[in-house]
Parts: C-alpha cells; structure tokens; sequence
C-alpha cells in the first residue's frame, strides 16, 4: 500500500479495520519508496497535502518540511519520542544520518498525538523509531539523469536468542549519492554515510542504540535566497548517537529512557567575486536525555508523563559562541467513559535566560458506530529562534537579536469514516495562532537582503479531506486536498516561508498491481501558491512523479526500478526566485537476501 501521512486521533491512531491483503513489490518488510532512490529521510518522506517537502536543489540536497501551512522553523523530526531540534538552524530539521531502512514509516503527529508521542515542534512533528533487527542484507544500486546515482548497502544479523523471545542483533550500513545540475549548473551534490546499530530484545522490553555519520556536500547558488549570480557551496558534516530502552507493562502502560547526541559541523562558501569570497563556520552540538511513559491507575485512569533536558552549544565564525538549556517536563491524566477517550493536563518548559512557559494539552476522542472516529484538540506549544535567526549576517540575510520566542494555540478537529473494508475518508480541520511570529521578509522591492522579522501575530486556518478506495484488490486511489489561509497585521512587500504557502494543494496518488511481479505507482500534485513578487512564472504548480517496479525472476528475487521524476517538467518555484529541478529519469536495481 501508498505510504501515507496524516492526522489521526490522538489516542487510537488510525481506525483500524480487517482490510484484505495487499501485496506490495518489497519484498523484506520495507516501502516500496526505499528501494528505488537514494538512502535518506528527505527522499523517503512520505507525501501528502498535510505534509509538504520543500526542497532547494531536490531532496539530496537542502530540504524543509511543512507541516499544516508551518514554515521550516515550525516542524521537523523525533526519534525514540525524542525531538530533533538545531540550535544553528532549523533548515537541518529533516536531516538526520540514519537511513531510512533501519527505520519504521514516518507518522505525521500534531494536536494530541503530538503532545502524546514526541516533545515535538511548533505546528507538527514526523515520528520515527527503529524497527526490529532482522536477517538480512540488502543492496541498491541506481542511476539517472544528470549522473545522479546511489548505492546502499545494510547488513543485519541475529547474534543470540534466548528462550523468552529475547534476542540481540546488530547491523551496519553504508551508502553514498551524487548528481550534477540540481537546478543551476554548477549546482551538484555528493554524499557519504554510514553507521552501526545493537538491539537487544524480549518479550515486553528493547533497547537500541544507534549511530551514524554522513558528509555532504553541494552547490548553493541561489539558496537562502542569496542573489543566484553568485557561486558557492556547502558541507555538512553530520553525526548522531541515539541509546534508548523502553519496557512494556500491563495494558498501554509504558516506560522508556533516550538520550541523544548530535553534532554538526557547516561549511558555507559564497563568491562575492573574483577575489572575495564570505565563508562561515559553525559548529553546534546537542546533548538531550527524555524520560517519557504512560501509567494506568485503578479503573480508566492513566497518566501519559514526560520529563526532558537539552543542552545547545554552538562555536560558529559569525554567529558567536553561543549556550542554552531547556528543560520540560509534561503530566497529561487520562480517563475512558464509554466509547470518550479524555485527555487533558499541562507542560511545562524552562529555558536558560527565559522565563518559563505553562502549556495546556486537552483532547478528546469519540469511537462511534461502525469504526467511525470524531476527535478534537487543543494544545500550546513554544520555540526559541535559532542562532541564525538572532545573529546571521550575510550578502542574503540579516538576523534580528531582539527576536522573541514564538508561541503557538492550535486547536484541530476531525472525522474519520471508515466506509468499508475496501474505502474510507476523513477530514479535518484546524486553526493556529502564533505570537511573535518570525519569517524572513523584504521590507520594499529594492530591499537587498531578507531580514528575520516578528511579524506579531498570524492565524492559520486551514481544512484537510481525504479519501481513499480500492475498488479491485489489486488497485488502490487515494486523493487528499488541503486548503490553508493565513492573515497578519504586518505587510512586508515579500516573505519567504511563514506567509509563503499553498493556498490549495491536492494530491493523488494511486497503486496498481499487475501482477505478482510487477506494480506501477504514480503521485500527482496541484498546488495553487499565494502570491509573492518574487516568484517568477505563476503561482500555479503540477507535479509528478511515477514507478514501474518489476520482480523479472519472482516475488523473492532482486527488484527492477524505472521512475521518472517531476515528469511535467514543470518550472514552478517552490521557493520564490529559487529554479526548480527539471525532470529526471532513473533506473535502480535492489537485491536482497
């Protein structure tokens, strides 16, 4: 089936039903996705009209995630239920060096699911967690159009089992990516990663410990909105070691332990001309340590808990060397009445320089006849600018020191309806009012740089619908459409995230199984972008993408790939004044034993 994100309802996820089987080209467990491009999060991203990738130079390279209308800075990643933040910038929030094939699927999370599964971000969160160690080696080998090209390798292995269903395994894996001509000529990419992983299992706990390293480096003309007649490149170098143990109990009752460290290291080259050139340095790192559960009392009631520390540092040749620390600490009680599901309870979060911040989290969920599931929720959540935001200056951008924390109220609402085993639908609604807002903005036409600016208060508003049929079992469709609207007070001549969005964004996607060996896949959307003077060429966009994957020697033998990407070519600017990516062909090979 289509790997899907979404909202759901905060307590039972989604409806669950007993569909009939449908049989998927992959053959080990995984997405189909993984098998037919390069190894990382951002390539693997699931798509949907709730969730968009916004990419500079495709997703190898530079890539944003919006979540509900957010701008980059309002949504990201959580590993293990714990949140991936940047103290540099929020720009890193969909990199993590980990691939995705040693990864479960990506859950959208916002409302309560959000508050409940992961510290989370501003407007939503993409949870992931590691799946289960299994026997297997894998193997992905691709190529494309403008010498785009990736291998993977993944080795896991079963080390011991023991009689109580424990088990303790280990795995590695290895990878790299390059292209030429992202978008601009001199625009290419090339990547390296690579990591190891332990997990010990029984029948009620696990523990994980993961790490992994990646090197990239790509052109940057004309990202972050810099003038694209001036060259220049980026390096990145990422590391992460993740360690979490989490133990079952009776019923939902949970309790697990993460700590995460990250560091990164960014440099970013820009020639003014033949003689200048403005380089950055930074080096940030992060330490954080969650301690998170869920606790049943006699009768219904139960109490989801979180408790959490993060120390920031960054030493950077421009934006200073810089320290803060948070601290949060949440306690939601929960009780059933019948077929309601109640949630209500507050977080709390501390920062170093700040002064501490009380967050209300309530939801309620109703299951009614049929499977059907009606939720609401209200939840407040808060972040701190990054150090680029404060402090950055450059021949692009101009950072603002006396920028606030912003603070958001989000209240959402939806309704599942499970029509049959074979289609079903949803919708949701939501409002979102954030204080002291910050987008990068140009003031007046003949501003040269975008300036971090508060933007006070802004309402995003927006719906979701989606629905989905499978009218053979060897077919399946699925159309979502999302409409957004935001209003502020502020009126800057051109934003570039916050008041840039899709005012309307519909998706479709459909899976069609031939036969046992071979299925085709394709995903087309339509986006209508609110209007801004810098984006060149309409404010309309149509994209597309699609895969015939082929098993030519049996379900269980290696896997064949052609797909073609951004298939209309269409030259709309995702970013405005920012050239898009024209249409590339690929071809990849996956074999796994």
């Amino acid at each position: 089936m289509l790997l899907m994100a979404g909202v759901g309802p905060f307590l039972a996820g989604e409806p669950t039903l007993d569909l009939e089987e449908m049989t998927v080209t992959a053959d080990d467990g995984t997405s189909p996705l993984e098998h037919w491009l390069p190894a990382s999060i951002a390539h693997t991203m699931p798509r949907d009209s709730l969730l968009q990738v916004v990419s500079q130079g495709g997703a190898g390279a530079q890539t944003d995630l919006s979540i509900l209308g957010s701008s980059f800075s309002g949504a990201g990643l959580s590993l293990g239920g714990i949140s991936l933040r940047h103290p540099q910038t929020e720009h890193f929030h969909s990199e993590l060096a980990l691939p995705p094939s040693i990864l479960g699927p990506p859950r959208v999370l916002t409302g309560m699911e959000q508050a409940l599964g992961a510290e989370g971000h501003l407007a939503g969160t993409v949870g992931l967690d590691l799946r289960p160690i299994r026997n297997r080696t894998r193997m992905d080998l691709g190529i494309g159009g403008y010498d785009l090209q990736w291998q993977n390798l993944l080795v896991e292995r079963s080390l011991a089992r023991f009689h109580d269903e424990g088990m303790v395994g280990a795995g590695a894996f290895l990878g790299r990516e390059s292209a030429e001509r992202l978008d601009y000529e001199d625009n290419d990419l090339d990547r390296i990663y690579g990591g190891i992983r332990i997990q010990q299992s029984t029948a009620r706990s696990r523990t994980d410990a993961a790490a992994g390293s990646q090197n990239k480096e790509f052109g940057v003309r004309g990202y972050y909105g810099v003038n694209p007649e001036l060259p220049g490149r980026e390096e990145i170098d990422d590391s992460i070691v993740l360690v979490s143990h989490k133990r079952r109990f009776s019923g939902e009752a949970f309790a697990r332990a993460t700590a995460l460290w990250r560091e990164t290291e960014d440099h970013y080259a820009l020639r003014l001309d033949d003689s200048t050139m403005f380089v950055n340095d930074h080096k940030s790192g992060i330490l954080a340590a969650t301690a998170d559960g869920s606790t049943e009392f006699i009768g219904n009631l139960r109490a989801q808990w979180r408790v959490s520390a993060e120390h920031e540092k960054l030493d950077s040749s421009s934006l200073g060397d810089q320290e803060r620390k948070r601290f949060s600490w949440q306690l939601i009680p929960g009780s059933t009445f019948g077929s309601l599901r109640v949630n209500a309870g507050l977080r709390g979060e501390s920062f170093e320089g700040d002064s501490p911040a009380l967050l209300p989290q309530a939801g309620i969920e109703a299951n009614l006849a049929g499977g059907a599931v009606l939720y609401a929720a209200y939840t407040e959540t808060v972040r701190q600018p990054s150090f680029t935001e404060l402090n950055y200056e450059s021949p692009g951008s101009l950072g603002n020191a006396g920028l606030d924390r912003q603070e958001a109220r989000s209240m959402e609402a939806g309704f599942h309806l499970p029509v049959s085993a074979r289609s079903g639908g949803r919708i949701v609604g939501f409002l979102r009012r954030s204080r002291n807002t910050v987008d990068w903005v140009k003031e007046l036409p003949d501003s040269t740089r975008w300036v971090a600016t508060d933007l006070g208060t802004v309402d995003t508003r927006g719906a979701y619908a989606e629905a989905w049929c499978r009218p053979v079992k060897e077919l399946e469709l699925r159309l979502s459409h999302a409409w957004i609207d935001k209003s502020c007070d502020a009126r800057p001549y051109a934003a570039r995230y916050v008041l840039d969005y899709p005012e309307h964004l519909t998706t479709l996607q459909a899976q069609w199984r031939v036969h046992d060996l071979c299925s085709v896949a394709t995903e087309q959307t339509l986006r209508r972008q609110t209007k801004n003077p810098l984006r060149k060429g309409g404010h309309t966009g149509l994209d597309g993408s699609a895969r015939i994957q082929l098993h030519p020697f049996g379900p269980d033998r290696p896997l064949l790939t052609a797909a073609v990407y951004n298939m209309w070519n269409d030259q709309f600017q995702f970013l405005p004044g920012q050239e898009s990516v024209d249409r590339r062909v690929s071809v990849s090979l996956s074999v796994t034993w």
